[in-house]
Formats: C-alpha cells, sequence, structure tokens
C-alpha cells in the first residue's frame, strides 16, 4: 500500500495497479512448477502478513492476480483485512463462504490459521478444479455433516499432482 487515510468518515487506501488476470480466470494453472510458484508466493504474503498481526480473512482465486508478462503473484482486496487477531465484539460475518475456515463461518477465534485455511481451500480448488467440500459452491459450507476432517486429495483428481502437494493442501 502506498497510503491510507479517510475521505469523510470513510477509510481508503491506494496501491500498485497490477496489469494481469486472477488465478480464477488462469486456473489451472499450466503446469505443477507454475501451480507450486504461485503457492508458494502467496505464503509467503500471507506470512508478512501475520507477521505484522494483519488478516486478510478473503483469500480465493480472484483475489490473487497474476501480472501479464510473469512475475510474483499478488494478494489484493483487503477489503474485510482485520488489524490484531482479536474479534471485535458482534463482528458480521463477511466473506466468500465456500473458502471459508469454519471458525470464521461460527464466529469464534480468527488467527492467522484462518487465512492458511482459505489459502488451502484455494490451492485445492485451482489443483483439482473443484472445492474440497461437498456444498461448497452452494452456499452450504456451513453445514456440520459437510466438515469430513479429510477430504479427497487433490491428486485423486489430478494424477500429476505430488503427494507432498496433498499433504500440504490438506
Amino acid at each position: 500500500a502506498y497510503d491510507f487515510g479517510y475521505i469523510g468518515d470513510r477509510p481508503f487506501f491506494t496501491s500498485e495497479h497490477v496489469e494481469g488476470e486472477t488465478l480464477a480466470r488462469r486456473s489451472p494453472p499450466p503446469d505443477v512448477s507454475t501451480l507450486l510458484s504461485i503457492a508458494r508466493h502467496i505464503a509467503e504474503a500471507l506470512a508478512f502478513l501475520h507477521r505484522s498481526g494483519i488478516l486478510h480473512l478473503d483469500v480465493k482465486p480472484s483475489n490473487i492476480v497474476l501480472p501479464i508478462g510473469g512475475g510474483r503473484p499478488v494478494l489484493i482486496d483487503f477489503g474485510l483485512f482485520r488489524r490484531g487477531f482479536a474479534s471485535p465484539p458482534g463482528a458480521a460475518l463477511q466473506g466468500s463462504l465456500p473458502y471459508m475456515a469454519p471458525e470464521y463461518y461460527r464466529g469464534e477465534a480468527l488467527g492467522p490459521w484462518t487465512d492458511v485455511y482459505s489459502f488451502g481451500v484455494t490451492m485445492y480448488r485451482v489443483a483439482a478444479g473443484r472445492f474440497p467440500r461437498p456444498g461448497a459452491s452452494s452456499g452450504q459450507g456451513g453445514d456440520e455433516a459437510g466438515w469430513d476432517p479429510a477430504p479427497r486429495p487433490p491428486s485423486s483428481f489430478v494424477e500429476l499432482l505430488p503427494t507432498d502437494f496433498d499433504r500440504i493442501v490438506l
């Protein structure tokens, strides 16, 4: 971000314009190496945010831009970010349900693990072409019966994925 401030009572920030496509529009990546590179860069961005005491709270493929001509993917859309890990009383549920961590959906304590969960769903969706939880795309992600602790590994849908990727994403 280049600048923060208020216009009247509305907060704003400015940042670099990144010309490119979102990961949602360009998925799946052309090869496993590209997928792993994207994952590494976004994991580094999230680690930086978390070390700085910031939660993104809306990690998903449409919030990751892949610059034209290559380069590092960029995590965008900080419209739901939260400084600090404590949930304010009466915090409203906001975000994209299919990518939302169960504790966020339930109104429980949030932390870096909340973004890590969303990042895992994001990488699963991009790699396997589907969500890890049945019904997630229809908005039924909060159904407790659908929270099986072990979804099928992404490699069961895409043979070229390494088993190490499965272990990390799951």
